[in-house]
């Protein structure tokens, strides 16, 4: 789990090993499926603190940790990010939007974002 991954990245920059964003984007991607977005996040910054500029790969791990922890509002505040860093959102970002709505129990938003994903052309 997220412990485990943690104790190895840590070792590995104990060993003088440079973390590169791969080992980022599995850090992200750990957290995530464990439902931790705290971590995710976490991670997420810290890659960025790091000059790696994340991609949408990145983005949506944490999309779809929002989806997990039905957090609307974060979700939202991540899609916008991607927007500000003229990155193209895609089907799974669409689709994390739309699941995060329904779990949170907002159908407008949810056929709202199924609009835009419809008019950015994904399915």
């Amino acid at each position: 789990g997220v412990q485990h991954a943690e104790m190895w990245f840590n070792q590995m920059v104990l060993q003088g090993l440079s973390p590169d964003i791969v080992s980022f984007k599995t850090m992200i991607n750990t957290c995530s499926k464990a439902n931790d977005l705290k971590k995710s996040v976490h991670w997420f910054q810290q890659m960025s603190m790091q000059g790696f500029r994340p991609n949408l790969l990145c983005f949506n791990f944490l999309l779809q940790c929002c989806v997990a922890v039905t957090d609307f509002e974060e979700a939202t505040k991540w899609f916008h990010e991607i927007r500000s860093m003229d990155l193209t959102p895609n089907s799974i970002t669409y689709n994390c939007m739309i699941s995060t709505c329904i779990a949170a129990q907002k159908p407008r938003e949810a056929m709202m974002w199924f609009d835009k994903m419809q008019k950015a052309g994904c399915e």
